[in-house]
């Protein structure tokens, strides 16, 4: 099977009117271990793995909560279990349920009726994890 790919980025005048789905499945990587990394790149993965996805669902809320709409996000295990050489994407993961735990909470104290699930994809295989640390 292929997976089609598509990306638009919203402007200031994009209007998601009549919006039903919106699946938040993005990734910025980065090599292993954190001696090395720079605050450039620190905040270049929370901008990509966290900041984003607070933007987009920001910015398509209200569509959404027209059309009693889902948000479905993709997140990652080291959301929530920490994990050595991994610091700032952990970092963004745990933001990523943080975020959309307590928005979950409060759409539902205001009787907004919009479904947020959280997927939480594993690990990958511990060989090819344990060469990237390499």
């Amino acid at each position: 099977l292929g997976a089609l790919f598509f990306a638009y980025y919203w402007d200031d005048n994009f209007d998601p009117g009549g919006l039903d789905y919106l699946v938040l499945n993005h990734i910025g990587g980065a090599p292993a271990g954190t001696r090395a990394r720079s605050p450039q790149a620190t905040r270049w993965l929370m901008q990509v793995n966290f900041l984003s996805y607070v933007q987009l669902t920001s910015r398509a809320l209200p569509s959404l909560t027209d059309s009693k709409g889902s948000l479905v996000v993709v997140s990652s295990l080291l959301g929530r279990v920490p994990t050595s050489f991994s610091t700032p994407y952990s970092a963004a993961k745990f933001a990523l349920d943080g975020f959309f735990g307590s928005l979950r909470r409060e759409l539902d104290v205001q009787d907004v009726n919009v479904a947020i699930t959280m997927c939480v994809l594993g690990l990958r295989d511990r060989a090819s994890a344990a060469e990237a640390v390499r």
